[in-house]
């Protein structure tokens, strides 16, 4: 049976949420956690008296962020020396004892900064701060893990969960969370899943670094029930083949860069990162196989990762560059793929139109921008009346017509650089039939 909670444990959890939302201080956080380490490392190989004075200056910062809150001119002692102080009502509907005793003053100062501060009063917003410092500082993640986890804190930002104790959240609190999530039904299943992603993370911080809370329930709570008022997404059609041939018609008679690029995309199936990366050296060619590309190279956005004035983990500036990691497996994505006489014709023009280039698809200078190939291929689109869709959907496009024309799947599996056949599979969702089949379900089900 659920513990419903009284109204007046409602009233001092939002007390509590209301203090520690006045008085959060990362700048003293990242103090103490920076002192905490120097202890680790002196305890190993420091002298004693070292230890002493990192350990004393811990104490000493707790002491002045205390001050903020209360007199500690009030501690008094105790006929056994213990040490003690009332902080009286207020301040107890905050902590939830009103008198603190301990054997000395250091241990005293301890018990109460953790009782106003302390990881046990911990909210998920500042763990989910604190999630992602630590992430940051051993470099874990890349700037898309963090960027998608900041679209999902927004999200869960604006629930009820956000300023309560982690300790405190039980299962109904996430159950309740989700279905405010899904209320305006604007939400998909995956959106949902990302949100249940980054909880977990956080959750699985706060148990196995923070020690704050035993067990994390993240991934007990299933999403199922939520799945009637989850918006549904309507699956992205592929560019037929009658698109493609249009769009390369009206793309044919240009010069420019980026409308070379996209017709050439049009022609292969690579991810737009390795079309960007190709160099006038990766065009092969033997006579058993006829012109092939050499893809061992892609273009990779990167952001830095970096502090905001307030200690939140933010995105900094935004580099490009190029480099030989591919996408996915890179045994797999390292490989030769072959190309038509259509797209070596674009290709060889590409560099004879710059032989001086690094890269075949550069613009001033510079290698392409994904963005404005984009903008490029929705321009041609809405010339021609043809609903747009990105870069990668020509991959999708392509991959099912290699795959209806009758390429095994384990060698279209390859060619696209996938680890397993699975991903491969993903691509070939597409709905639509081929004439073929047509006619053929058409002659069964005459008979």
């Amino acid at each position: 049976m659920t513990k419903r909670i009284t109204a007046k444990e409602y009233d001092n959890r939002k007390k509590m949420r209301e203090f520690r939302r006045m008085y959060y201080d990362p700048e003293v956080e990242r103090q103490l956690d920076a002192l905490r380490k120097s202890l680790n490392i002196f305890s190993e190989s420091g002298t004693f008296e070292s230890r002493q004075a990192i350990a004393e200056q811990i104490v000493n910062t707790k002491k002045e962020r205390l001050k903020k809150v209360l007199d500690l001119k009030k501690i008094k002692e105790m006929k056994d020396g213990r040490k003690y102080i009332h902080i009286g009502t207020k301040l107890a509907a905050v902590t939830g004892s009103e008198m603190y005793t301990a054997p000395n003053e250091k241990l005293l100062i301890e018990k109460l900064y953790d009782a106003f501060f302390g990881s046990a009063k911990m909210t998920l917003k500042e763990a989910y701060k604190k999630y992602q410092r630590y992430r940051k500082d051993l470099g874990l993640v890349t700037y898309k893990t963090i960027a998608e986890d900041m679209y999902n804190w927004k999200k869960l930002e604006t629930t009820h969960i956000a300023e309560m104790c982690v300790k405190d959240i039980r299962i109904r609190d996430i159950k309740m969370c989700y279905a405010e999530l899904v209320k305006g039904g604007d939400m998909t299943e995956r959106q949902l899943k990302n949100i249940r992603s980054t909880l977990n993370g956080i959750f699985t911080y706060c148990v196995s670094e923070m020690e704050i809370i035993p067990h994390n329930f993240i991934l007990e709570i299933k999403l199922d029930m939520y799945r009637g008022r989850l918006k549904r997404r309507r699956p992205k059609l592929d560019y037929t083949l009658d698109e493609i041939k249009r769009l390369k018609q009206e793309l044919s008679g240009s010069e420019d860069v980026y409308d070379l690029a996209v017709r050439f995309a049009l022609t292969t199936f690579l991810r737009i990162g390795e079309i960007i990366a190709l160099t006038p050296q990766d065009l092969m060619y033997s006579e058993l196989e006829g012109y092939y590309l050499n893809v061992d190279k892609s273009r990779h956005v990167e952001r830095e990762i970096v502090f905001d004035g307030k200690g939140n983990v933010v995105l900094g500036k935004t580099e490009h560059r190029v480099t030989d990691i591919v996408k996915g497996n890179s045994e797999m994505s390292q490989r030769g793929v072959p190309l038509s006489d259509e797209g070596v014709e674009i290709f060889q023009k590409a560099v004879m139109m710059h032989p001086e280039n690094e890269y075949v698809f550069m613009h001033d200078g510079h290698v392409i921008n994904t963005t404005i190939f984009n903008r490029h291929l929705r321009a041609a689109c809405e010339k021609l009346n043809i609903p747009y869709r990105s870069s990668h959907q020509i991959r999708f496009t392509n991959a099912y017509r290699l795959y209806a024309g009758g390429v095994p799947l384990p060698e279209l599996s390859r060619m696209m650089g996938h680890t397993t056949l699975t991903m491969t599979m993903h691509y070939l969702r597409q709905r639509r039939f081929t004439p073929e089949i047509a006619a053929e379900v058409r002659k069964i089900l005459t008979a």
